[in-house]
């Protein structure tokens, strides 16, 4: 690990609504919808696993108390110097109430959201998308580093669901009642091990 990156500590941080005008480019070429900015809420006795946004949604649509929104979660990245857009799925009320259901891993309490309705829960890796505020060689290095280690990520992703997918399933043959038992004793199955 290089010097940089044992000094970035905690540096995401949730974009202040005045500063969105600095990124607003960035934000229209994500999205034609507009940020909000939600609050990170515990709902019912469900308990949310932290960075797990779709799986956390799919927990309440299985209650039946909404639906998944996908779309963007905006941050600020290497102490202002980056703004990082990561794919995030939120849950929508039957009330259309979008509600943030997933502890972010440095207790961020609010999230900006920008989202995105031209995004497909498709079970695909989304790669982040970057915008530079402050060109460096440094910012530049670990924009390349994200965009690697994401590219490196959604292959291996992509590779452990297609040996999945190839590897032949087994179907054994269930052991009919009326046939010779399977331990070799020569009695049928019903009067042997099926009783």
């Amino acid at each position: 690990m290089n010097k940089f990156n044992k000094t970035l500590g905690k540096s995401f941080t949730t974009p202040k609504i005045e500063n969105l005008s600095k990124i607003k480019s960035f934000l229209e070429n994500l999205s034609s919808e507009e940020p909000i900015f939600l609050e990170v809420q515990k709902l019912k006795d469900i308990r949310s696993k932290k960075l797990e946004c779709f799986f956390n949604v799919e927990l309440f649509e299985k209650q039946g108390i909404g639906s998944k929104q996908l779309g963007w979660i905006i941050w600020y990245d290497l102490y202002d110097r980056l703004v990082k857009a990561e794919a995030h799925c939120v849950l929508k009320t039957q009330d259309n109430e979008l509600i943030d259901v997933t502890p972010q891993e440095d207790g961020e309490e609010h999230i900006c959201f920008v989202p995105d309705n031209t995004l497909i829960d498709d079970g695909q890796v989304i790669l982040d998308r970057f915008e530079i505020l402050e060109n460096t060689k440094e910012v530049n290095l670990y924009v390349e580093q994200q965009k690697r280690f994401g590219e490196i990520h959604k292959f291996k992703y992509n590779l452990e669901r297609q040996k999945l997918q190839n590897e032949p399933r087994r179907v054994e043959k269930k052991q009919g009642r009326n046939e010779l038992c399977a331990c070799g004793s020569g009695k049928k199955y019903k009067k042997c091990c099926g009783k």
